[in-house]
């Protein structure tokens, strides 16, 4: 996985100049470079394992750090929910928002309302 977008497109374009002042401009070295260096897909919900509170990719042993997007879509630091994460419907309706820190749920909005509060 790159350090990010604007990276893996940076890299991308430097390696392709190099192959076309190189003369390798062939469609099957062309297509090869792009495969190589094209972004991964965002992950899912489905993609993690949720292990002692902590979420990882499933068949890793560490935490995950990234983002997830889907029906569920949010943030996560080192394993744990941050910030605001929607849920959607089939359609693509946004059905809630909610709010966690360090993992731990602390507020909640439905229909544009705010519903809830910190159910500790």
């Amino acid at each position: 996985m790159c350090g990010g977008l604007l990276f893996c497109k940076d890299f991308f374009e430097l390696t392709l100049i190099v192959a076309i002042n190189l003369h390798l401009t062939s469609p099957i070295t062309i297509l090869f470079i792009s495969l190589l260096y094209s972004p991964s897909w965002s992950e899912t919900m489905d993609d993690l394992v949720k292990r002692d509170d902590l979420y990882f990719e499933k068949f890793t042993d560490v935490p995950f750090p990234g983002e997830v997007s889907g029906k569920v879509s949010g943030k996560f630091n080192n394993g744990k929910k941050e910030d605001f994460w929607n849920l959607y419907s089939k359609n693509g309706q946004l059905i809630n928002e909610s709010e966690f820190k360090s993992g731990a749920w602390c507020r909640l909005w439905s229909d544009g309302a705010f519903k809830k509060y910190d159910r500790t």
